[in-house]
Order: structure tokens, then sequence, then C-alpha cells
């Protein structure tokens, strides 16, 4: 727990001190560590299917959220 509050206050400042000396916050010896990892790419085909799985979730949870509204007005 300790070590991590550490490591993060440490790359922290070597940020800061990269940006104050004209780089970027994503230069320097812990670059790889401050950059996010790459997701791999996902097809048409996916990305169709999650999103049309998404409305389906976001329209139950909007038909819920008004049942529970009306149920409570009564």
């Amino acid at each position: 727990m300790e070590r991590q509050r550490i490591e993060r206050q440490i790359t922290g400042i070597e940020r800061a001190l990269s940006v104050l000396a004209g780089g970027s916050p994503t230069d320097g010896p812990r670059a790889a560590l401050l950059r996010a990892p790459q997701r791999p790419k996902m097809s048409v085909k996916v990305r169709k299917a999650l999103s049309q799985r998404m409305k389906a979730y976001w329209a139950k949870r909007r038909q819920e959220a008004a049942k529970a509204k009306e149920k409570g007005r009564k």
C-alpha cells in the first residue's frame, strides 16, 4: 500500500519534471508505465452486436426506472 503510494508520487514528479524540461509526460524511463495498454481492435460485426446489447440493456434500465418512479407516486 505504502509502496504503491510512493510509486505514484515518483511517477507524478517525473511527469512534472519531464513537462518542465520541454518533453511530454510520456517521455522518460517510466514512459511504458504511463501509457495505456492497447486494446485489441473490434470488428464491425462485434461492435454492432455490442451496440445492440447495450441498447437493450439501457432500454430495460429506463423501463425499470419508470416503473419504480410510477410505483413511488402511488
